[in-house]
């Protein structure tokens, strides 16, 4: 008569079971992984385009651009509080804080996709580029749109980011742009606004 090893059972079946909460633990936790970047994307992307209806709002407000900042960038400050006085201002445009020391062309206290929260207004062509500074905004050879700057991002996420957006992965054209960061392996990324007043 065959006689069962209890004990040896016992630990087989614990081993296997282990195994395979093992197994789900990662899946789970792959799955978890990228539900949170998913969201991430999807919260830079309703960010960017709530700035864009803000700027557009804006300019149906007081039929004027942006004032300008320096470096290419605009007085994206404008849209939250009327620190330069435009006829019909009907702000704030945006629910956005700026602490007394916020730049007039930094937007902080916005989600965006990296620890970092700077986020800049220019304007530049929507011809293929990579970087709207040396650009030096408009010249009437192009159309010419408003862009929100945010940086630093990781690479994969500007990449999903333009999945879902543009539908292919190509930062020099389309809605989606980006240039490089002193920070290996991340990018200013760029997303495409309304279409400026001004041309130049």
């Amino acid at each position: 008569m065959l006689k069962f090893n209890k004990g040896a059972m016992f630990g087989l079946d614990a081993r296997i079971a282990l195994a395979i909460f093992g197994a789900l633990s990662v899946i789970s936790g792959a799955a978890l992984y990228s539900a949170i970047q998913q969201s991430k994307i999807t919260a830079y992307i309703a960010n960017m385009s709530e700035i864009n209806k803000a700027i557009e709002q804006y300019m149906l407000d007081t039929g004027s651009d942006l004032p300008t900042g320096s470096a290419h960038t605009y007085d994206a400050e404008n849209l939250v509080v009327e620190r330069i006085s435009k006829e019909g201002w009907n702000g704030p445009y945006i629910g956005l804080g700026l602490p007394p020391t916020a730049s007039y062309n930094n937007l902080v206290g916005l989600q965006t996709t990296a620890s970092s929260t700077n986020v800049f207004v220019k304007r530049a062509p929507n011809s293929a580029w990579g970087d709207p500074d040396p650009v030096g905004g408009c010249d009437g050879s192009a159309p010419c749109f408003y862009w929100v700057e945010t940086n630093c991002h990781p690479n994969a996420i500007i990449e999903a980011v333009d999945l879902q957006v543009d539908g292919t992965f190509d930062l020099t054209e389309g809605k989606i742009r980006s240039s490089a960061c002193s920070t290996a392996g991340t990018a200013k990324m760029y997303f495409q606004g309304p279409l400026s007043l001004s041309q130049n």
